[in-house]
């Protein structure tokens, strides 16, 4: 037995689209065959579904991935360093924190 699933979405939240992937993942686990045919855009969280399929097909002209991040917000690391405040940023390991608005921003 076997599941197709027609997706058309250009994404949105994380924990939305984080558990829609889930259930897809609990459909495999079941011992079905998923099939993911993406019609037009599959963008985003749509992506992250999609990857879960055993096989996966796309119109020619699709639009299938673009899973990015946007964040925006305020940096002080000059005004802090200006009035002589530092902090210290102690983490479990290297990425846990890549982004405060309390550091220099590192774009390498």
């Amino acid at each position: 037995d076997q599941v197709l699933l027609v997706l058309n979405t250009g994404g949105g939240t994380v924990t939305g689209y984080g558990l829609a992937a889930a259930q897809l993942v609990r459909i495999k686990e079941a011992g079905l065959r998923l099939t993911i045919s993406v019609e037009q855009v599959a963008a985003s969280g749509g992506y992250m579904m999609a990857c879960v399929a055993d096989h996966l097909t796309a119109a020619p002209f699709a639009v299938l991935g673009s899973i990015g991040v946007i964040t925006e917000q305020p940096n002080v690391y000059e005004r802090l360093t200006k009035e002589g405040i530092k902090f210290t940023t102690i983490t479990a390991g290297k990425f846990k924190r890549t982004l405060t608005p309390t550091k220099k921003i590192d774009l390498a």
